[in-house]
Parts: C-alpha cells; structure tokens; sequence
C-alpha cells in the first residue's frame, strides 16, 4: 500500500509538471493567468499527496516554534495578522477550514493544530516549486516575465507559510492551558486522596 502511495505521489507531482509545462505554451509566461494557475496547481497537488494520500505525523523539529517567533511580533511585523483578516473578510478561511474551525474542546485545539502544520507543508512546497519555476522563467525568458509570477509566490505560499508560523504558538498556548485546566480537577483529587480520610 506504501508504494502505491508513493507512486501515486509521484504521478500526481510529474501530472502538475507537466500541467505547468503545458501551460507554459498555451498562455504567455509573463501573464497573471499562468502565475495564479501554477500556484494554485501546485497547492493543489501538494494538498493531494498530504491531504489525502499521506498523513504525516509533522514530528519535526521544523514545526516547533522558534523563540524568536513565539510572540508572534515578527509575524505581525510582516503583515500576517492582515493576511488572516484579507482571508477572513474574504471567505476564503471560512471556504478551506470550515466554520468555525475551533469550538473551544481540546480535541477541536489538537486538530486544528495538526492542520496548520499540513497548510503550512502544502504551502511551503508549493512556495519552493513556483520559486523554481520562477527561476526557469528568469532564466529562459527573462526577468521581466517573471513580473506576477514573484508576487504571487509571496501571496499565495509565503505569506500562508507565514500566518500558520504565526498562529502556532498561539494555539500552542491555547493548548496547554486547557490541558492544565483540565488537569487540575483530577489533581485536586489526587490530593484529597493522599491526605486520607
């Protein structure tokens, strides 16, 4: 089952290749069409091959909080409490992680977490593909081609990677405060019972 996961992956990444490539020869690459399908192309395929092929545990340390970024000051320095509110006056938050994405329980705490480290994933590959394909652009035809392909990267993939960096540690907090709150009935408890009767 491994490799046919696997293989899959690997058809779905050659397919957006290839999609992109062609893509490349039916609309001009200096056009804001072929900018937004090449991301949303490859958003798509690592959304597939993560969303639905794979589940990762994201048990890397890339994914913990740095301690520069727990406060989140950088993140809001760089636009991205903006971001979530273009996002969310937009619909496109309420379109992707459905409404409301948190209901307060722990469970709804841990899942959302997990989820922010899977958009984070999706975007940052994608974020490295149109960088590449950028490249290529530049390279092959010239800089100026790369003209909507540059500040569509940073819309679509950056600044996602960014919001979700900022967003973590906030629900991290989240998290284990009401773990401790949780937890502190069961340790009253405890205490109850070591003293006795």
């Amino acid at each position: 089952m491994r490799t046919l996961k696997v293989t899959a992956s690997i058809l779905i990444l050659l397919c957006t290749l290839f999609i992109c490539a062609w893509l490349a020869e039916t609309i001009r690459v200096d056009h804001w069409g072929f900018a937004i399908a090449v991301n949303f192309l490859f958003m798509a395929c690592f959304t597939l091959i993560f969303g639905v092929l794979h589940t990762p545990a994201y048990s890397s340390a890339y994914f913990e909080a740095r301690p520069f970024e727990r406060d989140g000051a950088i993140y809001r320095w760089f636009g991205a409490s903006l971001f979530r509110s273009l996002l969310r006056s937009s619909g496109w938050h309420r379109l992707t992680w459905g409404s409301p994405p948190l209901d307060g329980t722990l469970t709804s705490l841990r899942d959302f977490e997990y989820r922010t480290k899977g958009s984070e994933l999706v975007h940052l590959l994608a974020m490295i593909c149109v960088a590449g394909v950028t490249v290529y652009v530049g390279w092959r035809h010239s800089i100026r081609d790369t003209l909507w392909l540059v500040p569509s990267n940073i819309l679509f993939n950056v600044y996602p990677v960014l919001l979700q960096r900022h967003n973590r540690p906030r629900v991290n907090g989240l998290i284990r405060r009401k773990q401790a709150f949780l937890d502190a009935p069961a340790d009253r408890e405890r205490k109850v019972a070591d003293r006795g009767p």
